[in-house]
């Protein structure tokens, strides 16, 4: 029998002999703002267990190119904990924004609530985009721009879809959702950009930038300007609806009490997907696992095993794109010595490869881990040299220096930087003060 058309007002009785069920048409369909998909998906039996069974695919898309699931597992767990808390927010903001009538009721319900989690979670398919794997397709400056080109897609559509999904379900009109909704997302994402640019200039002021460091930068920029433009429109649009438009909704489930179940094809048609992330976690996971363990071993200053772990397994045993420790974003007190990593290198000599690895931009992560935290000039530091006035710590600094130069391991660009680096200690050592020798104690000295 055909399935029966079903609306908001739709209302099927519990003996009812054949009750219209969820099929997988259905998730594309709400993916596109159908409304008789958004119902069957919202009023579904088994809608909350599908709606996590779509975000764990949405994790595992997200991750399986990304991290070593062996050492980072419970990463998967942060696109629940993050739809919650969205959802959440989300929920209690628009049901204050419906109910500012106290007599409105109904509308804080755990029925609410659910239905509200399963729409949101309706919209995780479009997160399985993140699966597409640029990095391999493409060189690694469109593969960056490609990502940050689908995570606009993706962001926008997922603004403009969910709204639809509460109007329908909830009988909200949909510029009044899209508001209600989209203001506290655009103040979310605008405080998590300017949070970020304002790590980026911290730890990257005055450095150079990488290409793909400058792609995302330029890319950071332009997001935040839209942001910028978004949320006076949006907070307009808001104040507006507060008032001038009747606000005052009844955010109630529709009407329709049928729960539908879910079609066993529907379930099938998840198999294609999980089948090319189970080729994916195949490829890409023990590089990336290799990675970690290598990482692991130069977080805890352990450099001997990690060298003869990278020498063991060779380099395309390892993440083309991998930046290991120690890196200039991630400098703390558990971050491995870079002197120590010198000195462990200078004693034992490691292949070509592994000692430029590991080396690379030794400057910049030398003068962060020496306290030199924010804008780093080297041609100011060749000209005016250090704020240092321990010549013993500058004498070492020479040490290290040198035995980084007989390495040459170090690019063209590092070399230059490592040269004026070298200068600044020379000029600090000029401008020191000439040690007086000290005279032996008059306590000491024998009649």
């Amino acid at each position: 029998m055909a399935d029966a058309e079903i609306t908001e007002n739709t209302i099927v009785p519990e003996n009812a002999p054949v009750t219209p069920r969820l099929k997988a048409i259905h998730l594309v369909g709400v993916l596109l703002g159908n409304r008789t998909s958004i119902l069957r998906f919202t009023h579904a039996k088994q809608g909350l267990l599908l709606g996590a069974f779509l975000v764990a695919i949405a994790a595992f898309a997200r991750e399986y190119d990304a991290v070593s699931l062996q050492h980072r597992f419970l990463d998967l767990t942060a696109p629940f904990a993050a739809s919650l808390l969205l959802a959440t927010m989300l929920f209690v903001f628009l049901s204050v924004g419906c109910v500012i009538d106290v007599r409105v009721k109904n509308s804080f319900t755990l029925k609410n609530y659910r239905r509200f989690i399963v729409g949101y979670w309706a919209t995780a398919p479009l997160a399985w985009l993140y699966a597409i794997p640029f990095e391999v397709l493409l060189t690694e400056i469109d593969a960056v721009r490609a990502n940050l080109c689908l995570l606009a897609i993706v962001s926008l559509w997922r603004v403009l879809l969910f709204p639809r999904i509460v109007s329908v379900c909830f009988q909200v009109p949909y510029m009044l959702a899209l508001v209600w909704i989209g203001l506290p997302c655009i103040i979310l994402a605008g405080l998590g950009i300017v949070r970020l640019q304002f790590d980026l200039i911290g730890v990257m002021g005055g450095l150079r930038l990488t290409d793909s460091e400058r792609v995302v930068f330029q890319f950071r920029e332009q997001v935040l300007q839209f942001l910028g433009f978004a949320f006076w429109a949006t907070l307009l649009a808001w104040f507006v609806s507060i008032f001038f438009v009747a606000t005052r909704q009844n955010l109630s489930s529709s009407e329709a009490r049928a729960t539908h179940p879910i079609a066993i094809t529907t379930w099938l048609t998840l198999l294609p997907m999980i089948l090319l992330l189970a080729i994916g976690l195949v490829r890409f996971q023990p590089p990336l696992a290799n990675a970690a363990e290598a990482d692991r071993l130069l977080k805890r200053g352990r450099f001997a095993e990690a060298i003869d772990r990278l020498s063991a397994k060779g380099q395309q045993s390892f993440p083309p794109n991998w930046d290991p420790l120690p890196q200039i974003r991630l400098h703390g007190e558990s971050d491995p010595s870079m002197t120590e990593l010198v000195e462990q290198l200078a004693l034992e000599p490691a292949s070509p490869w592994i000692t430029s690895l590991l080396l690379d931009r030794f400057p910049e992560i030398f003068l962060r881990q020496n306290d030199f935290y924010w804008s780093i000039d080297f041609d100011e530091l060749a000209k005016n040299g250090l704020h240092i006035e321990d010549r013993d710590t500058l004498l070492g600094w020479q040490v290290v220096f040198s035995q980084v130069e007989r390495l040459q391991c170090l690019t063209v660009d590092d070399q230059e930087r490592l040269r004026k680096l070298k200068l600044a200690v020379i000029v600090t050592l000029e401008n020191l003060p000439a040690e007086t020798p000290t005279s032996p104690d008059d306590s000491t000295i024998t009649p």
